[in-house]
């Protein structure tokens, strides 16, 4: 695995880099190919807080978790338990929708998640109606939801406009 800081306001210790590399190298097994794996770790101090961002990256895979922690040490605990989360539950989804994903190809095969344990508790049916960026935005904030699903009225692609943890806006244009 290969390994990429990025630290603002941050000096990396030994022991730092110690923890993180022996907490991430777990991550080898969910991968066929762990020897082209990339993890990108951030960390930024802000005031008495640590944000902790981990990317692990394969040829055509990645995940990506983060955490605010007061402590460097358990913020990497909490990290590495959210990525072992979302690596068993994206393996489990992948090889249930299509055994023969190329996504499916890039992880191990694990069991430990059953199929009980995932579970759609709700469907929606919406209806794309045109409308520009600023409309969409009020709409969003009218319903108070954290995203939002049009019909972009200059492009006639259908846009996804969510609200980011920073609380400024994301905007993802679907090429189809």
């Amino acid at each position: 695995m290969n390994y990429d800081y990025k630290l603002n306001g941050v000096k990396l210790t030994t022991a730092m880099k110690e923890k993180v590399e022996k907490q991430l190298v777990k991550f080898e097994k969910f991968f066929v190919d762990s020897k082209s794996l990339n993890a990108s770790i951030r960390v930024e101090s802000k005031k008495d807080k640590k944000i902790i961002e981990v990317t692990l990256r394969s040829k055509d895979f990645f995940a990506r978790a983060d955490v605010i922690d007061s402590d460097f040490y358990s913020g990497i605990d909490k990290v590495v338990d959210k990525l072992n989360v979302q690596l068993k539950r994206s393996n489990q989804l992948l090889k249930n929708v299509n055994k023969k994903s190329s996504l499916h190809a890039s992880l191990v095969s694990d069991n430990s998640f059953s199929d009980s344990q995932i579970e759609v508790i709700k469907h929606k049916l919406i209806e794309l109606v045109p409308m520009d960026l600023d409309e969409a935005i009020c709409r969003m904030e009218a319903l108070d939801h954290n995203f939002f699903i049009y019909l972009n009225s200059e492009t006639g692609k259908v846009n996804v406009l969510y609200e980011r943890k920073d609380k400024k806006y994301g905007l993802i244009e679907l090429k189809y």
